[in-house]
């Protein structure tokens, strides 16, 4: 149930921000979208696409994310820390679990059906 609200959650958090941001997108909206797409699938236990296509999402989403972190928190920010940054940041975190889930945990959904 967790992951159903934390998905319902999301999408409306994400719509808002594409909403106000819309003209300053770029890859961000690609390394957004993806793990959201893996979160989807983890949810609602739904096979999308191939389970490598996702371990290497995974490890790319999470670099991005790191280096977006890194920026927005020490780098980007002249007057500290950023409260609002540093708590979009913090709430992306379940979203790269259940993609890492989605991706090499989740077998059971990634394995042949087998016919009796």
């Amino acid at each position: 149930m967790f992951w159903k609200i934390y998905f319902c959650f999301l999408t409306v958090l994400e719509f808002v921000a594409l909403m106000r941001f819309w003209e300053r997108m770029d890859l961000s909206l690609i390394f957004n979208s993806l793990p959201w797409v893996a979160l989807f699938g983890f949810t609602f236990e739904k096979k999308l696409w191939r389970k490598e296509f996702w371990q290497v999402i995974f490890y790319l989403c999470v670099i991005y994310e790191a280096r977006i972190f890194v920026n927005d928190v020490f780098l980007h920010s002249p007057h500290g820390i950023n409260i609002s940054m540093l708590i979009g940041h913090f709430l992306t975190i379940p979203m790269y679990v259940a993609t890492f889930l989605y991706a090499f945990k989740n077998n059971s959904l990634w394995e042949p059906k087998t016919k009796k």
